[in-house]
Formats: C-alpha cells, sequence, structure tokens
C-alpha cells in the first residue's frame, strides 16, 4: 500500500513538473500578451531586412526621378502661409517620441521606416475639419492625410532630416531626404514605398503629381511650384 502511495506522489510530482516546464515555454514563446514572440521577431527580421535591401537596390533611381521633381519647387514668396509652417513641431515631446521610436545611431532610413510605422499605427485615420498640430495629432491619436502629414514631417526634422509636407490635388503626402535621396513617404499608406511603387501608374498617382497650385512647406519654408508663381 505504501508503495502505492509513493507511487502517486511521484505522478503527481510529475505531473506538476511537466504542468511548470510548459508554462514557462509558453511563457517564454508567446509572452504577456500571448503573442508568439519567437515568430515575431523572425517576422519583424525580415520585414527590417527586406525595407533596407528594397532602399538599396532603388534608392539611385528614386534620386532620378524625384530629386528633379523637388527642384520644381523653387520659388518662395508667392503666399507664405505661415498658418500651415505653425503646425510643424519639431520639438520637445515630438522631439522625445522620435528618439523614442528610433535608436540615436540608427541610419536615416530605418528612423523614416519606424517614424512612418509609428504614425501609419498609431494615429487613427479621421476626416477632420480643423487642421491639428503636430503635438495636438500625437495627443489626439487621430487626423486626416493632413494631420498624418505635419506630425510624420515634424518627427523626422527632430531627428535631423530635412523633409516637407507635400500640397497637391486634395491629398498631403511627405518628401524626406535620406542620403541625399528624396524620397516620398504617404503617411496614410501602409506601405513605406508605396508612392514610389505607384509613381508610374497614371490612375493611382494622380493624388501625387501635383497641379499647378501644388506647394510644399515645412516649418521654416513655403515653396511653390514654379510655373504657378510665374502665372501669378
Amino acid at each position: 500500500m505504501r508503495s502505492v502511495n509513493f507511487f502517486l506522489i511521484g505522478i503527481l510530482f510529475f505531473i506538476i513538473g511537466i504542468i511548470g516546464y510548459a508554462s514557462d515555454v509558453f511563457h517564454f514563446a508567446f509572452g504577456e500578451s500571448g503573442e508568439n514572440s519567437i515568430t515575431a521577431n523572425i517576422i519583424y527580421s525580415y520585414e527590417n531586412q527586406d525595407y533596407i535591401d528594397f532602399w538599396y537596390e532603388n534608392k539611385n533611381q528614386m534620386a532620378r526621378v524625384f530629386n528633379l521633381y523637388i527642384m520644381q519647387f523653387n520659388n518662395s514668396g508667392c503666399i507664405d502661409h505661415s498658418n500651415l509652417r505653425a503646425l510643424i513641431m519639431p520639438y520637445g515631446v515630438v522631439s522625445e517620441k522620435a528618439f523614442e521610436l528610433a535608436d540615436v545611431s540608427a541610419d536615416d532610413i530605418v528612423v523614416a521606416y519606424a517614424l512612418h510605422s509609428f504614425v501609419f499605427n498609431e494615429i487613427s485615420y479621421v476626416p477632420v475639419d480643423v487642421e491639428f498640430d503636430a503635438v495636438e495629432t500625437m495627443f489626439k491619436k487621430n487626423g486626416d492625410c493632413s494631420e498624418k502629414s505635419v506630425l510624420l514631417v515634424s518627427l523626422l526634422m527632430a531627428r535631423g532630416i530635412d523633409a516637407y509636407v507635400v500640397e497637391g490635388n486634395a491629398h498631403r503626402y511627405v518628401f524626406a531626404k535620406i542620403d541625399d535621396v528624396w524620397m516620398p513617404i504617404d503617411a496614410t499608406a501602409k506601405d513605406f514605398y508605396f508612392v514610389y511603387n505607384v509613381w508610374d501608374d497614371e490612375k493611382l498617382n494622380r493624388h501625387y503629381v501635383p497641379v499647378m497650385q501644388a506647394f510644399i512647406f515645412d516649418e521654416n519654408n513655403v515653396l511653390f511650384n514654379k510655373d504657378w508663381c510665374l502665372s501669378t
């Protein structure tokens, strides 16, 4: 009888040990939130490598297309739009968030990718009637193409990356200068390279190739399409 009890106790401890081990493995693999951290890290590493590879494979072509494109915005003084410049705030809590999102020593392309991901994922797309500045957008956590673009430019500028909000064809998006290459980024699009990918598609790029009234602005300047300025 005693041997039976020892056998049963042994079985009980064995079961407890198995449960404890399984619990530790489950916790390691899935984390507090239930997300499989091992899988997540593999997926993140793949995506990280993918967007960096894409950049180095295509940045020379981007430079040929977009550096010339940005050069058309070389006429200042037509209309100042100081109210728009005031929306961009690359300091205070915006600057703190910009440095929180990417390591201080990270390459500009890594920084830009992290900032775009933050704006796309954390700022809900909601049409608004009154334009928010970058700080308001951070705290309200919503806005349309204007608010998202203003926030993204503010974050980029806080990290020392030249950037403009582009206004044209009833849409706003961003141009950022990375490794001396002007790259278009749409903060409302999940794909970091969406604008580049659709630039040659006449059916898709109507919101990006500006008409006569298009202009760009940052905290310091408003630059107009030279053809618009010459027509005024």
